[in-house]
């Protein structure tokens, strides 16, 4: 007979966990098996709800008394085979869940089996969202024998189990097809615990590079460590079609996927939409709202970027769908910190340079989402739609505004938030642009210039307030904040 004792545990997932799967803890924990609730003291810090069910009326009583004060904590009484399906009926979101539903002795509860882990884990294999699953006792696995630390414990006392049927490879023939299995026998993946398997899919993230190669090496560079290599993602480059293609942007894409440079974007509206395409855009044709940018003579690039996302659409929606999270970005972005991670589910645009509606430059998005987020064209050219776009007042709507209208019209706005930047546009010498002229050296930056105030400023700040001031990039924010000193005093000594 096997004597095993029971390990201290805290299912509290480390960082590095969420860094493994390119994730983030999930908004609810469920377990399966409350007992005396310690599990739901470790994590009642971690998650917004959190759901216990316990078979043993005893400790369902003591539990609900025990967290009354605490209104994200609720307790449900009965079997996991019941509870757990009709309460996971009206969650429709990826939950984190610990399964720990088992006859342990005392006054615990024996329910239709000693565990009903294959059960729980059956039905979570079926559900359509993409759970992270903590099985506890694997020590226990395919065994059988006693277990508990004494007879008279009062807590963990000696008992019988048998678990023979419950094996890694039972275990294993329910785990969801992309999901991975995670070994916790050192405590490498949560604090304290040493006795789980962890199951999770690990997000497939790919970047996609709008426009064309802006930025230089360094630019490049601080892109690949602080957001390729941090979300483990493919890069696709969705670029103007060129000659020349020796930078290391290149050598890193997966995908090289190029539109022709039209000298005039009129060329590709017409070739892609009804020849009545530009009779909204056609009143909004101005310098301001660069709506039409990049067709006929019209300033801005506003035309070229909303084709690019057409472009994706029609042409390569089969490669994004196998993707989970897909950041449409640009070039020549940047970063001095690594971008958060992001949970799936929303839509994520970077926080400023909104004009009136949200920025274009930078968003994240789940790979269902495409339709709503790069469909924006469908709806812009759509003599159906002009009634909507119409009831705003004549001559305000640029590209900012015209992706909120579209966000609004398509309902995706319920899902928008905005992240931190880490990220600012920067230029070099050689870089060609339709749009805002770069006049601003970075001190201590090779060669760089910044474009945007604004987004240099707020780079900066987030930075600062993550890491402190007394951090990697102090001398170069002083140095720029006392050469925009200098330049102010020469140019009033000018007046």
């Amino acid at each position: 007979m096997i004597k095993l004792k029971f390990p201290k545990f805290m299912p509290i997932l480390k960082d590095r966990f969420y860094e493994l799967i390119k994730g983030s803890r999930t908004s609810q924990y469920i377990e399966t098996g409350c007992y005396r609730g310690e599990v739901v003291d470790c994590v009642i810090n971690h998650y917004d709800i959190i759901h216990s069910i316990e078979l043993s009326d005893k400790w369902y009583k003591y539990n609900v008394e025990k967290f009354v004060n605490y209104p994200k904590v609720f307790i449900h009484l009965g079997d996991s085979k019941k509870v757990l399906p009709e309460l996971l009926s009206g969650i429709n979101e990826p939950v984190t869940i610990y399964l720990d539903a088992h006859y342990s002795g005392g006054s615990t509860a024996f329910g239709e089996e000693e565990t009903p882990l294959l059960f729980e884990l059956e039905f979570l294999n079926n559900r359509p969202y993409d759970d992270i699953i903590i099985i506890d006792d694997v020590r226990l696995l395919g065994k059988k024998g006693t277990c508990g630390i004494s007879d008279k414990h009062p807590v963990y006392p000696s008992m019988s189990f048998n678990w023979e049927n419950i094996t890694t490879d039972s275990i294993f023939s329910l785990v969801k097809p992309g999901y991975k299995i995670y070994d916790n026998h050192n405590n490498d993946f949560s604090f304290g615990a040493a006795d789980q398997l962890i199951l999770a899919k690990p997000e497939k993230t790919l970047v996609i590079l709008i426009g064309n190669a802006r930025g230089g090496e360094d630019t490049w560079h601080s892109m690949y460590k602080n957001l390729l290599d941090q979300y483990d993602a493919d890069l696709a480059l969705c670029f103007g079609e060129l000659e020349e293609k020796t930078s290391s942007l290149y050598e890193r894409a997966k995908y090289v996927w190029e539109i022709p440079e039209y000298e005039n974007w009129r060329e590709f509206y017409d070739n892609n939409f009804n020849s009545d395409w530009d009779t909204f855009l056609s009143k909004h044709k101005y310098n301001g709202a660069s709506l039409m940018g990049g067709v006929d003579d019209f300033h801005g690039s506003g035309a070229i970027i909303f084709a690019f996302r057409h472009f994706l659409l029609k042409n390569k929606i089969d490669y994004i769908n196998q993707y989970d999270r897909i950041i449409l970005t640009r070039s020549d972005f940047y970063y001095i910190d690594k971008h958060p991670i992001l949970p799936l589910g929303k839509l994520y645009a970077v926080e400023g340079e909104g004009y009136g509606g949200v920025s274009d430059r930078h968003f994240i998005f789940d790979s269902s989402m495409s339709k709503d987020v790069l469909g924006i064209l469908d709806f812009l050219c759509n003599e159906s739609n002009y009634g909507i776009l119409n009831k705003h007042e004549e001559n305000t709507i640029n590209p900012e505004k015209a992706l909120l209208i579209f966000f609004e019209y398509n309902k995706i706005i319920e899902k928008l938030e905005y992240c931190k930047r880490v990220q600012f546009t920067v230029a070099i010498k050689d870089d060609l642009t339709r749009w805002q002229k770069p006049s601003n050296f970075i001190p201590g930056f090779k060669n760089i210039k910044y474009k945007y105030i604004s987004e240099f400023d707020s780079a900066f700040k987030n930075y600062f307030k993550k890491n402190g001031y007394f951090s990697k990039y102090l001398f170069h924010y002083i140095a720029h904040i006392l050469l925009k000193i200098y330049i102010r005093i020469i140019r009033l000594f000018k007046k």
